[in-house]
């Protein structure tokens, strides 16, 4: 069977190129959007708007190229996940994992490495003790990890739009209230809202990612 690290190059290589793209694209988009100024006679400009830049961050734009990564960043985690498990497991492709978990009805596969929290411990952390004998919780920066799922879960699912469910997981995940930040309660619950403060720590989130799978590798 191939070695760990092979089969994990993957993960570790498109969380680079997620990092890459936050820390060195975006700035270089950002500043070629500076450049470009907007004629005259452009209605835009006609709205007080000197450059695409300016257009690009009212439409907060740069918030939703942050929402597209941090969904990016979400997805790479439940594969990372699978990958490992699967390693641990000996099983080398989906068919061997499906036939795996056959026998195993009281296990929910669909979705189960992006799932933390349920209530009949049908989830990825139960899955890695009762089946490798890993405690994912043990390891460093495993809150941020679930945090981010739950973000990732939202803005694929929701829209971004928050509510209940949403504000619970959060605060209990993190103590952080969302109906504190900001202007959220001047909005919510009269209102859909979208929660782009999400995105406010994505280079870390990138960062304590990296260092997970890091850890979680040599295990």
């Amino acid at each position: 069977m191939e070695n760990l690290n092979n089969r994990m190059s993957f993960i570790f290589e498109e969380l680079n190129r997620i990092k890459d793209i936050q820390i060195g694209v975006k700035p270089i988009l950002e500043e070629a959007l500076e450049q470009k100024k907007i004629p005259n006679e452009h209605d835009l400009y006609k709205l007080g708007l000197e450059s695409y830049n300016d257009y690009w961050k009212l439409t907060k734009s740069d918030v939703f190229f942050e929402v597209s990564l941090l969904v990016r960043l979400g997805s790479v985690i439940e594969h990372g996940l699978r990958v490992y498990f699967m390693h641990k497991s000996n099983l080398t492709n989906t068919a061997e994992r499906e036939l795996f978990f056959k026998d195993k009805k009281e296990i929910k596969l669909n979705g189960i490495f992006q799932r933390w929290k349920s209530v009949d411990e049908n989830n990825v952390a139960e899955l890695f003790i009762n089946y490798v004998g890993i405690k994912l919780e043990d390891i460093k920066f495993c809150n941020v990890i679930k945090e981010i799922v739950i973000h990732r879960n939202q803005f694929v699912h929701k829209l971004g739009m928050i509510d209940e469910k949403y504000i619970n997981n959060i605060n209990e995940l993190t103590g952080v209230n969302i109906m504190e930040v900001g202007n959220v309660k001047d909005f919510y619950p009269q209102t859909d809202y979208i929660y782009l403060a999400a995105t406010e720590n994505l280079e870390e989130y990138i960062n304590n990612t990296i260092s997970f799978f890091e850890e979680l590798t040599i295990k």
